[in-house]
């Protein structure tokens, strides 16, 4: 489930709540920004991936309470503090989670990742993060990123839009969470994935060094016959 509109499906496929009733919770900003301080563009950084026990006859509000409860056991005020501390909300902690999940599921590689990202934005350069091309396209499966792909006028097209997307592009494991809030601090820029697609990444803040790491991994991708 990446989407809010893929969660109201498969919640209102499970339960006997109406589609309309939760699409009408799920983007009321006033109830959501009073009850969680999040936004309907934010709102998916209120759901913590984990199997919730419900009744089919579970009403929409009980369903909020279990899910709320989730997240307050995620976000406790240690964890808010620190979000706090590197300077970002929760919402944007998730959202800059989602994006780093979406490049790697490596813990140390998610750190660095991390890393990266909040270097650009206190530098106030775009991301340019491949993910978020992928969620404004709403082609999930695609294994390579064109450039053509980076065209789409989107907010969560982060080669066009300074600064964070709208709002998380994916469900954020809690370990991706604390990766986040433990990034790893370094001076780096770049990144690109290796092209021996052991799942690890080349870091740099030369741009000459990033683009020749870029061409290497291109190469292995046109060799592995990946064009999409």
């Amino acid at each position: 489930i990446r989407t809010k509109e893929q969660f109201i499906d498969y919640v209102s496929d499970k339960l006997e709540i109406e589609n309309g009733e939760l699409e009408d919770y799920c983007s009321n900003d006033d109830i959501l920004n009073e009850q969680y301080g999040l936004n309907s563009d934010n709102f998916m950084a209120l759901i913590v991936p984990e199997t919730y026990e419900v009744n089919w006859t579970t009403h929409i509000n009980e369903l909020f309470e279990l899910i709320e409860k989730s997240y307050n056991e995620v976000w406790t005020k240690a964890k808010k503090d620190k979000a706090k501390a590197i300077g970002y909300t929760v919402p944007e902690v998730v959202t800059i989670a989602s994006i780093v999940q979406s490049e790697s599921g490596i813990k140390t590689e998610q750190q660095k990742i991390a890393g990266v990202y909040i270097n650009r934005l206190k530098q106030d350069m775009k991301l340019q993060a491949d993910p978020t091309v992928v969620f404004a396209n709403g082609n999930f499966d695609v294994q390579r990123v064109l450039s053509a792909d980076k065209d789409i006028d989107s907010h969560y097209n982060t080669y066009r839009y300074k600064g964070l997307p709208p709002g998380p592009i994916c469900l954020v494991n809690t370990s991706t969470i604390d990766a986040v809030l433990n990034f790893t601090k370094h001076n780096y820029t770049y990144f690109c994935a290796k092209a021996d697609f052991s799942g690890y990444s080349n870091f740099t803040n030369d741009y000459k060094v990033h683009m020749k790491n870029a061409t290497a991994y291109q190469a292995a991708l046109n060799q592995k016959e990946i064009k999409r």
